[in-house]
């Protein structure tokens, strides 16, 4: 009996009850993509972990969310993020919208490919370099106004 005793002591103490830990819910940002008939993406960047997701919500007119590199902010990337041309009527209450998800920690770099918008600083990042970086936001912003949508690099 005292074998049996330190065998199920012994099986007790190697079972540890474990805590069932919520499952990761990734966090999903909201961006308007030409709100009020501005030629913004709003908020201009985000900061977001991989996994999260980033829904461009469409507002009247007709826009893109393009990835593009940042030394060519207006020019599409090959195999990059695409939603295509996404026209919403001016009285049009239907929503339309574009997903993202998040891939991993580096920047990625969105314009819309509509004529002239790039060029008027219609562009957005996911997580860019900080504002002393030579490659911010704020440098890729006034790279895409400089270039006017061309694309031209230094």
């Amino acid at each position: 009996m005292m074998m049996k005793s330190a065998f199920l002591l012994a099986l007790s103490a190697a079972v540890v009850p474990t805590l069932a830990l919520p499952a990761w819910e990734p966090k999903t940002y909201q961006v308007a993509v030409g709100p009020n008939g501005q030629l913004v993406y709003d908020p201009e960047y985000i900061y977001a972990d991989p996994g999260d997701i980033v829904r461009f919500n469409f507002n009247p007119k007709n826009h893109t969310v393009t990835q593009s590199a940042f030394d060519t902010p207006c020019v599409p990337l090959e195999s990059g993020i695409s939603s295509g041309f996404t026209p919403v009527a001016p009285d049009s209450d239907e929503a339309r919208a574009f997903y993202v998800t998040v891939a991993d920690e580096k920047p990625v770099w969105i314009h819309c490919e509509q004529t002239g918008h790039c060029g008027k600083g219609m562009v957005f990042a996911i997580n860019p370099p900080p504002d002393n970086d030579p490659k911010s936001f704020a440098a890729f912003k006034a790279l895409a106004i400089a270039t006017n949508g061309t694309g031209a690099g230094n």
